[in-house]
C-alpha cells in the first residue's frame, strides 16, 4: 500500500510567513519609491522650491536712510522710505512701502515655540531620541536653528532608499 502524503504544518506556516514578510518589504519599497519619485518631479516644475540660502560676498554695511519702524519687541531702520499702508493686527503687523517692499513682523509672545512643541510630542524616551535623530541636537536648541536647518535642507538629500526618519 502507498504511504499517504502528509503537511508539515510548521512548513506551511514559515512559508506563509515568508510569502507575507516579501510582501510587505516589496510594498515598503515601492511606497517610499512612489513618494520619492513624486517629490523629484514636483521639484523639477519648481524649480525655485530647491533654493538654499548662500552667504552674500558682500559684507559691507549699508547705510540705512529710509523709516524706523518698531512694534512689538522689534526696532529696526530699513532702506527704503514712503510707507503707503500700515495695517496693525493683534498678531501680526504689515507695512507696504510705496516701492513696492513690504514688511511682516509678528508677535513674539503668539509665535509657536516649534522646538519646545516637538520635544514636547515626544511620550517616550524612544520618540524623543527618534526626534533628536530626525533633526540633530543643535536644530532643536532654538527656533532659528531649527529654521536655518529647514532652510540648509534640498531635495538632493532625499534618497529613496533611505528610511522615513532619514529623508
Amino acid at each position: 500500500m502507498r504511504e499517504m502524503w502528509r503537511v508539515k504544518w510548521w512548513r506551511v506556516g514559515v512559508a506563509l510567513l515568508i510569502c507575507f514578510a516579501a510582501f510587505w518589504l516589496a510594498s515598503f519599497v515601492f511606497g517610499e519609491w512612489l513618494e520619492w519619485k513624486a517629490t523629484r518631479e514636483f521639484l523639477q516644475e519648481h524649480h525655485h522650491l530647491d533654493s538654499v540660502p548662500v552667504p552674500v560676498p558682500d559684507k559691507t554695511i549699508a547705510q540705512l536712510n529710509g523709516e524706523r519702524l518698531e512694534q512689538f519687541e522689534f526696532s529696526l531702520r530699513v532702506p527704503w522710505k514712503g510707507i503707503k499702508r500700515r495695517n496693525d493686527a493683534k498678531t501680526v503687523s504689515t507695512v507696504l512701502f510705496s516701492d513696492g517692499e513690504s514688511l511682516l513682523f509678528f508677535d513674539p509672545s503668539t509665535v509657536i515655540n516649534s522646538t519646545k512643541t516637538l520635544q514636547g510630542a515626544a511620550k517616550t524616551r524612544q520618540q524623543a531620541d527618534a526626534i533628536r535623530r530626525v533633526f540633530g541636537t543643535r536644530a532643536l536648541s532654538s527656533n532659528y536653528d531649527l529654521m536655518a536647518a529647514e532652510m540648509a535642507a534640498s531635495s538632493s538629500q532625499m534618497k529613496w532608499w533611505s528610511w522615513p526618519r532619514e529623508n
